[in-house]
């Protein structure tokens, strides 16, 4: 039996076909442990499929598995090729605009399952998305400073808190942005923040591994 994960999608497959005893004994060990985690599984967004039965595709997180391997679907395919082009044209319209931002990195995201997938046009599609990279407005830069201002007074105690590590990251996030335009600026709002850095971290804090 194997476990998989993307990011909140859960897998638990077996090469061998499993009785519904046994899949009920599964499903309620993965409640209990998310149950401990102060987490709770969907259960409208729980399926059980199986090769057995071709007339059912089985469809884990966009993929298909009924071919041997894990592949994308050809509409999805192509509604990437569409976006990819809609983002280089908004990027010479805007490339601050945060609706901007926003579709780059959905794109983002989905090209990444392409690679991963290892897809012919996967390193295409990647180098394409590389020269449109969103960037910040003065808006947006003035934002991040005071943000780095305000988070470099946490108090050490404070800085071992999950609500921390995510608000410390959001920032690292929104510097790396500004480095796209201004890279002085953000290597020395970067050693600011290494000052302040968290003392735990974000799996630590919410699997306890």
């Amino acid at each position: 039996m194997n476990y998989s994960r993307l990011l909140d999608d859960m897998c638990i497959s077996s090469l061998k076909e499993m009785t519904p005893t046994t899949v009920k004994s599964v499903i309620d060990a993965v409640v209990k442990v998310l149950n401990g985690k102060k987490f709770k599984l969907k259960n409208k967004k729980t399926r059980i499929l199986s090769a057995s039965n071709p007339e059912n595709l089985m469809e884990i997180t966009g993929l298909w598995l009924n071919r041997g391997h894990p592949r994308v679907r050809r509409a999805d395919r192509a509604e990437i090729r569409s976006e990819l082009y809609r983002c280089e044209q908004q990027f010479k319209i805007s490339r601050t605009d945060p609706a901007y931002h926003c579709e780059h990195n959905s794109l983002s995201g989905r090209v990444a399952k392409l690679s991963y997938l290892q897809h012919i046009e996967a390193k295409e599609y990647r180098e394409r998305l590389r020269k449109i990279l969103p960037h910040y407005d003065v808006i947006n830069i003035t934002k991040t400073l005071k943000l780095v201002s305000v988070i470099e007074r946490t108090s050490e105690l404070d800085r071992g808190k999950l609500s921390f590590v995510e608000r410390y990251h959001q920032i690292i996030y929104r510097i790396n942005i500004i480095s796209r335009s201004n890279p002085s600026l953000a290597r020395t709002l970067k050693s600011r923040m290494h000052i302040c850095k968290p003392t735990s971290t974000r799996e630590i804090l919410t699997y306890g591994e």
